[in-house]
């Protein structure tokens, strides 16, 4: 027991520099390598308690979460046996196994702090890495070449940011609250700078949320001088904002209609493989849409996903994907929602829980990242953090 304490002081280091490996798309073989050796450490000096309880009484997450893997690589082992598609189902198995690693190495109240840190000091990071680009390396869009997937990741980073700062410990008010409005403005630029209206739409709505579900615990002082920096946040980014806006509304002069288009004929396409999807072979939906499914009115081909989470497990898993991935979701919202816990305030990883659905489900109807292997690298990596971070303070 006393090797597990010794060596306990690199369970958040590590972990950190994994998950900013993960989101910087750098020395990711490195960092993996090194936490997955942790992690076996750690099973093998200590016997973890709590675990049983864990299993016990999050059945239907546990169900779901292997049904969910179950259902979206069934068929394409059954049915298809393209060399792609084989690879990308070894693949999302594999990386879905990154829900485990945060399970492991985050078993103390000091590591749960010294992690949130962690992932706000990545948050600070990619959020001055996206204005440099843009201000230095005049980069159109930051995040680039996955925009969309870097505004993912700054949202799902947020609630770090609030909780990371909170546990510094500072004891200055006005530092302190200082210290926040900065992270607030850094971030809320980065998002901006990423031009990724889904995200936008994301932030909005989850806020609601999230301000519906913790509205008794919130300072509504210090919501004020939030909504206020965010005012003039967008005040200064105007021009970027009211260009996506409007080309949003006047979807029919530019690439918002072919959403449309494509929504349509990856839904004739699913109904066509109502049962068994047509695998997860990344070339085959293009290959579809380009010789059969292509609507008359649409401009764009060479389309490689449908541009909406729901049609694409609908699309790639048939039926079954897609009933095995609202299920997982649902089974998520239920567990962040366990009435046996008291008060919001007592365990705030409840909110970040639902935030991650929110911003991952509402962003994702305009995109699919999830067809990105960096994308579900992250998701379940992060996925696992919160989860961990919500049992441990739970018990």
């Amino acid at each position: 027991m006393n090797l597990l304490k010794n060596i306990e002081f690199l369970n958040p280091i590590i972990l950190t520099m994994w998950i900013g490996s993960l989101c910087f798309d750098k020395f990711y073989k490195v960092t993996t390598v090194c936490i997955i050796l942790l992690c076996l450490y750690n099973l093998f000096i200590k016997i973890f308690k709590g675990q049983s309880n864990f299993i016990t009484y999050n059945k239907m997450l546990i169900i779901s979460y292997f049904l969910f893997l179950f259902t979206n690589t069934i068929s394409s082992i059954l049915f298809y046996n393209e060399v792609n598609s084989t690879k990308f189902l070894f693949d999302f198995i594999k990386y879905s196994f990154f829900i485990i690693i945060p399970m492991l190495l985050i078993n103390s109240r000091q590591i749960l702090k010294q992690v949130c840190i962690g992932m706000a000091t990545i948050l600070v990071f990619l959020s001055l890495n996206a204005i440099y680009e843009y201000c230095v390396l005049n980069y159109d869009r930051v995040g680039m070449p996955f925009p969309n997937l870097f505004g993912w990741i700054l949202l799902i980073l947020a609630p770090f940011g609030i909780i990371g700062l909170e546990c510094c410990n500072i004891k200055n008010r006005k530092i302190k609250f200082l210290a926040l409005i900065i992270l607030i403005v850094l971030f809320s630029t980065a998002l901006i700078l990423t031009k990724s209206r889904g995200n936008w739409l994301a932030f909005i709505i989850a806020i609601v949320i999230i301000l519906f579900h913790g509205r008794k615990y919130f300072n509504k002082i210090l919501l004020k001088y939030l909504f206020f920096v965010f005012l003039i946040a967008s005040i200064i980014f105007f021009p970027i904002i009211s260009k996506r806006v409007s080309d949003t509304i006047d979807y029919k002069n530019n690439y918002s209609v072919e959403r449309l288009y494509i929504w349509q004929a990856a839904l004739n396409m699913g109904k066509d493989y109502f049962w068994t999807g047509i695998g997860y072979d990344k070339d085959k939906f293009m290959e579809l849409y380009d010789s059969k499914y292509h609507l008359e009115e649409s401009k764009e081909r060479h389309i490689v996903h449908p541009h909406n989470l729901f049609l694409y497990f609908f699309v790639r898993g048939g039926i079954l994907g897609i009933s095995g991935f609202i299920l997982f979701i649902i089974a998520q919202y239920k567990y962040f929602f366990n009435k046996r816990i008291d008060g919001i305030e007592k365990n705030p990883f409840r909110l970040m829980g639902i935030w991650f659905i929110c911003v991952t489900v509402i962003s994702q109807l305009v995109d699919v990242n999830f067809h990105f292997i960096a994308m579900q690298k992250i998701y379940w990596a992060l996925l696992g953090i919160i989860i961990s971070s919500f049992e441990l303070v739970r018990r």
